[in-house]
């Protein structure tokens, strides 16, 4: 196996950091977004969780749903990636995207009322 950690990574490289799929806590720029632009209280928005998927045909943007993972519990669902959370929309909190370049985020909150 051979290291390369002496060579540095392109500045395009350095600034894409993919998101996991599954379930976790929320990436920092929603973290942000949800405690200083809608002003949530920091210490229940630090409970949440979230689950994400690359946009189709976009590797910037992500497409996230926030999710309350006591009430999850509570209801005996279980959580394993974004496609899970398709049969509990009462349950999702807030759906979104995210372009990890620019740092925008884009929110829709509480689904439950759209249909399925």
């Amino acid at each position: 196996m051979r290291w390369k950690f002496w060579k540095k990574k392109s500045a395009r490289e350095q600034k894409f950091h993919p998101i996991p799929s599954s379930p976790g806590p929320l990436p920092e720029k929603l973290l942000q977004h949800l405690i200083q632009e809608l002003e949530l209280n920091a210490q229940w928005v630090r409970t949440l969780a979230s689950v994400t998927r690359p946009m189709a045909g976009e590797h910037t943007i992500y497409e996230f749903r926030v999710f309350s993972p006591a009430q999850m519990a509570m209801r005996g669902i279980t959580v394993r990636d974004y496609d899970s959370l398709d049969g509990s929309g009462q349950l999702i909190l807030f759906s979104g995207t995210l372009n990890l370049e620019t740092g925008v985020v884009s929110l829709i909150p509480g689904i439950q009322g759209r249909a399925p």
